[in-house]
């Protein structure tokens, strides 16, 4: 669910260069529909409606961040078509951004041109993000693959002969080698940086529980319950906390901000209609 965020740490504008950009918004919401008549309310509103809808769709990003599922051979699939749903959504949401500033406002929509002007200028910004975002999680997630297809619960479930286990762990670290060294490859923007470092670690805590019981393996013993240890434990941890820490990343994002700046949109849509 989105929620808006309040943005901290800005150094206010000189009032006499505030009021100057203002001015500014205006008439350039104005200009952008020079030479056409003013639209009506009814146009004004149908288009913050596609607007409000696919801003709405949006959320699939966090649908694709929200859950997690080691050894699905279709997770990853599944949260890369999210994040295209996701990508396509703040494309039309481009679309709806040129729709409204496209248009002509002037009378009694005058006021309301203003507000529809600051909503389109922070949705580029939050598009922006959120599109450098998209491709992070993607690469983060491409270059994790190899380990979170892996079935973690195949040494005690299946495998009874000790040569199959430490196969298998063996295999375990070198996939896990290999999503590492994928991963420090990738660049992902501030706003995920929390989402590569979450499969950083959940990778190498694998890693280093599959060598610990490759080594008790080793040493004769036969039964692994447990032979993690502490990075077993903390692969568990990792995966528990994940929904909290999706929640958080996706919350952080500028798309989450508009709610302020459509709502103030709606309210004088609504304004204006009991008005007439």
């Amino acid at each position: 669910m989105r929620r808006a965020i309040t943005r901290i740490g800005a150094r206010p504008l000189h009032p006499r260069i505030a009021v100057a950009l203002a001015c500014l918004a205006v008439v350039g919401c104005a200009c952008a529909g020079c030479g056409k008549p003013a639209a009506s309310l009814e146009e004004i509103d149908a288009a913050v409606r596609g607007f409000v809808s696919d801003l709405g769709e949006c959320d699939d990003f966090a649908a694709a961040l929200g859950f997690i599922e080691l050894g699905d051979a279709d997770y990853v699939k599944s949260a890369t078509e999210l994040i295209g749903a996701s990508r396509d959504s703040a494309g039309r949401l481009l679309a709806d951004v040129e729709v409204l500033q496209g248009m002509r406002y002037g009378g009694k929509t005058a006021q309301l041109g203003v507000m529809v002007g600051e909503l389109c200028e922070g949705t580029k910004g939050a598009v922006e993000e959120l599109r450098l975002a998209f491709d992070g999680v993607e690469n983060t997630l491409k270059a994790a693959e190899p380990t979170l297809l892996v079935n973690l619960t195949v040494p005690l479930g299946m495998l009874k002969e000790p040569a199959e286990i430490l196969q298998y762990l063996n295999e375990l670290v070198a996939t896990s080698d290999r999503s590492l060294e994928a991963l420090n490859g990738v660049s992902v923007p501030d706003a995920v940086a929390g989402y590569k470092a979450f499969f950083m670690d959940l990778i190498t805590n694998i890693r280093s529980a599959a060598r610990d019981s490759i080594s008790l393996l080793r040493s004769g013993t036969t039964v692994l319950v447990n032979a993690g240890g502490e990075s077993s434990k903390r692969v568990s941890e990792l995966i528990s906390a994940y929904p909290a820490l999706a929640e958080e990343i996706f919350a952080a994002l500028k798309i989450n901000r508009l709610d302020p700046l459509v709502e103030r949109v709606e309210l004088e849509i609504n304004r204006l209609y009991l008005g007439e």
